[in-house]
C-alpha cells in the first residue's frame, strides 16, 4: 500500500514533492560531508570551500543542513498531507532565505554556507519548487471548502439573504 493512498490531488502533490525535494536535498547533503571535512565547518576562507558535483560550494555546515531538511521534508511526506505541507512552506522559505542570503554575501566574509552562483541557484529553485505545490493547495483547499455561509429563506429552502450559518438539517431554532 502506498503512503499516497487515499490522499486528494493537492495533498498527493504536496507530499510527492516534499518526498522527492528532500531525498535529493538530503543526498546532496550526504555527497557534500565527504569533500567538506578538510575545509573549515562554516565559510569561504582558507582553504577554499569544497566542490561537490564540480560546481557547487559548500562547507560542512551547509551539508548538514541540507541533510536535516532533505530528512525533515522525507518524514513529513510521511506523516501525511497536514504535516507535508507545512514542512514544504517552512523549507522552502529557508531555501528561498538562503539563496537571498548566498547572493547578498557572495564573495564577502560573512557567506558562511560558502555559497556561490550554483549553490544560490539550486536553493532558490528548490524553494520555488516546495512553495508553489503549498501555496496552490491552500487556495484549493479554500475553494472547495465551499462558502462559509449559506442562504435560507424563512422556510429553509434557501434563495434568501445570507443569515449566518445554517446548522444541519437546514432550520433555524
Amino acid at each position: 500500500m502506498s503512503f499516497l493512498a487515499g490522499v486528494d490531488d493537492s495533498g498527493r502533490t504536496n507530499r510527492v514533492a516534499g518526498a522527492v525535494l528532500g531525498i535529493v536535498l538530503a543526498l546532496f547533503g550526504l555527497a557534500s560531508i565527504p569533500p567538506s571535512l578538510g575545509h573549515p565547518f562554516a565559510g569561504s576562507d582558507s582553504p577554499p570551500a569544497a566542490l561537490v558535483l564540480g560546481s557547487f560550494r559548500t562547507d560542512l555546515l551547509q551539508a548538514l543542513v541540507n541533510l536535516a531538511l532533505g530528512l525533515l521534508l522525507v518524514a513529513a511526506a510521511l506523516s501525511g498531507t497536514h504535516w507535508s505541507r507545512i514542512a514544504n512552506r517552512l523549507v522552502g522559505v529557508v531555501l528561498l532565505a538562503v539563496g537571498a542570503y548566498g547572493i547578498a554575501t557572495l564573495d564577502t566574509s560573512l557567506n558562511v554556507f560558502a555559497l556561490n552562483d550554483k549553490s544560490n541557484d539550486a536553493h532558490l529553485v528548490l524553494g520555488f519548487l516546495l512553495l508553489v505545490p503549498a501555496v496552490l493547495a491552500d487556495r484549493q483547499g479554500s475553494r472547495a471548502d465551499g462558502p462559509k455561509y449559506r442562504s435560507v429563506s424563512h422556510d429553509g429552502a434557501g434563495g434568501g439573504k445570507p443569515v449566518g450559518r445554517t446548522p444541519p438539517g437546514g432550520r433555524r431554532g
